[in-house]
């Protein structure tokens, strides 16, 4: 999951403090409740004042070390690129078959989880209790092995793929590859803007010192560096010292807090950190909109197609769940056990819940406290730079992949500057994406069933995964239609506004469910007994008939939805790039008989 790794959360419908609404930083992707005077009462912020020596010498430490952390691993990526150099678009892309089985897990531990994850896990528990923790840590592993299941089974099809589009084109036509192409672009777009503004907030809240303009850009320039260098293969091998180095400090922050915090705790536990209802109603928001934002997240599918062998991706996803699941539990569960302290906030908005336990007056302890919030520092950094990295590949790997196929590798090298470049003067300006996000999680959440679909069902056309998207969506709309009662604009209003609907368990719910039952219905009525979406648009069957031979009659292939093997001498013909088209076809996937 970044959520890069950044995956998106759903936020349930529930609690409502009576001091209003309180937004969360666009970083963390979600808008929180404000919590009443009664539940969070107004304290001076802990720690020493701005101006202070020790914050000074606390601002300073950061900064060194940050750099160090970046640069540093930058000059590992940079040394290991010269052994490892990416002559083809296909190595550069996929690194295929190449990784062993704990190469896989580190590399999906460390692309699930960005400086995002130091924010909000340790924020939700605020009205979600101790349930959402748990809902939200196995939501964020879980897409990891569900991603390693489809992904092998795409594979078993088309052994050469390239892209989750790649997929999409060769399964349905260019239209849903097109489909896939902008949803995915959009989707990892705001991901990779979230982490950029999340390591900004970070410094400009909790560090302090110069303007976040200069983190950023370091932090853009550093990775863009060794990505467009080394490529997807030395994102690979850096994540498995990115990994190591977090869960260090995760180690050290966890032994910290058992030695040092001894703050006495509410008896009895308070019932918003306890079981409730928007703990509940995350069972459903939270599993639904992380899963369908992660499959269209291309670094998680990057890293199937690396993986040497079906043991390798299936063990490695396993480890990278329980990595992953472990680690987000701890970031919630340090955040909770400073809720029940009633530990005064570092900040307004209580994005720094994580910080609070590690706050000078909590420890009592000076120096140690200083120590342990600039190592809480470089966590979030490399956390940060293990998710930009693996973001930024897979945006490249997604264009390349439909575009520049044929050209030479330096084109997909000089992408990745390309891409990078407006993504970051975006995030400088800090906007507010929540609502932006909100909507990526809808259209995604009614759209993965039937871009997967051909991964079950026989004979699933194009036209199908498209209908059932935009069927699925129309009732998801409703849902906000009829929860108002005020009309269609208000009932959009309400469905895509985050602050109104609170990412409401029912939107996602209707998502997925509507999903998969439009896909049966149409692939059951239309596909199978080949009616319709065929001579009005035979492209969006993906010109197989020109892919198999004169044997197989396109029409019949049309009306089937099925789509063949292709090697790698038929790419460019797939992909509609003029290369040499493979006439013999080979087995016909999906269809009976």
């Amino acid at each position: 999951m970044n959520r890069a790794a950044s995956p998106d959360i759903g936020i349930p419908r529930g609690v409502k403090g009576r001091g209003g609404r309180l937004r969360v930083s666009s970083a963390c992707r979600v808008s929180f409740p404000r919590l009443s005077k009664r539940m969070a009462p107004t304290l001076t912020p802990t720690g020493p004042p701005p101006t202070s020596p020790a914050n000074l010498t606390f601002t300073i430490a950061s900064y060194v070390c940050a750099v160090i952390t970046l640069v540093g691993f930058a000059a590992i990526a940079l040394t290991m690129s010269r052994r490892h150099q990416s002559r083809d678009v296909d190595t550069f892309l996929t690194a295929r078959a190449s990784q062993p089985m704990l190469r896989v897990a580190w590399s999906f531990f460390a692309s699930s989880i960005g400086a995002w994850a130091i924010f909000l896990p340790a924020s939700y528990p605020a009205f979600g209790g101790w349930l959402s923790i748990i809902t939200y840590a196995v939501s964020t592993g879980l897409p990891l092995l569900l991603i390693s299941e489809f992904g092998r089974k795409i594979l078993k099809r088309t052994p050469d793929v390239l892209s989750l589009n790649d997929f999409a084109h060769r399964a349905y036509g260019r239209p849903v590859q097109v489909f896939v192409i902008v949803l995915s672009l959009l989707n990892m777009s705001v991901a990779l803007i979230s982490e950029y503004t999340a390591i900004g907030d970070l410094f400009e809240h909790y560090v302090g010192g110069p303007s976040r303009i200069y983190i950023i850009i370091l932090v853009g320039l550093v990775t863009a560096v060794y990505t467009a260098k080394g490529g997807l293969l030395i994102s690979l091998l850096t994540d498995q010292l990115q990994a190591a180095l977090i869960l260090v400090l995760i180690l050290i922050a966890s032994l910290y807090l058992v030695v040092n915090f001894r703050e006495p705790l509410r008896q009895p536990l308070p019932e918003r950190l306890g079981i409730n209802y928007s703990g509940f109603s995350s069972i459903f928001s939270l599993p639904i909109s992380l899963l369908s934002s992660a499959c269209y997240q291309e670094s998680f599918w990057q890293r199937v197609w690396a993986a040497e062998d079906k043991r390798s991706l299936r063990q490695g996803a396993l480890l990278g769940f329980m990595l992953t699941t472990l680690v987000i539990g701890f970031f919630g569960t340090v955040g909770w056990v400073g809720l029940w302290a009633d530990l005064p906030p570092l900040d307004d908005h209580n994005n720094l819940a994580f910080f609070v336990p590690f706050s000078d007056p909590v420890t009592g302890r000076n120096a140690g406290a200083l120590v342990m919030r600039v190592l809480l520092v470089v966590l979030s950094t490399t956390m940060n730079e293990s998710a930009v990295d693996s973001l930024q590949n897979a945006i490249v790997s997604t264009l390349s992949s439909s575009l520049l196929v044929d050209r030479p590798v330096s084109w997909s090298r000089a992408l990745v500057f390309v891409v990078n470049a407006p993504i970051v003067v975006i995030a400088l300006q800090s906007y507010a994406l929540l609502d932006l996000f909100l909507a990526m999680n809808i259209i995604t959440a009614t759209s993965t069933f039937p871009l997967l679909s051909a991964l079950w069902l026989p004979r699933v056309s194009g036209p199908t995964v498209l209908f059932s998207s935009a069927v699925s969506l129309i009732c998801t709309c409703l849902v906000g239609v009829i929860t108002e009662g005020q009309g269609v604009a208000k009932g959009l209003k309400w469905t895509f506004t985050s602050q109104l609907n609170e990412y409401d368990w029912r939107i996602f719910l209707v998502a997925a469910l509507t999903s998969v039952c439009c896909t049966f219905g149409l692939w059951f009525v239309v596909d199978t007994r080949g009616l319709g979406f065929t001579v009005a648009a035979p492209e969006l069957n993906g010109d197989l008939g020109n892919n198999l031979g004169p044997d197989v009659h396109p029409p019949l292939l049309a009306r089937c939805g099925c789509w063949p093997i292709l090697s790698a001498s038929s790419i460019g013909g797939a992909s509609g790039s003029g290369g040499k088209r493979d006439q013999k076809g080979g087995k016909l996937l999906g269809c009976s008989g």
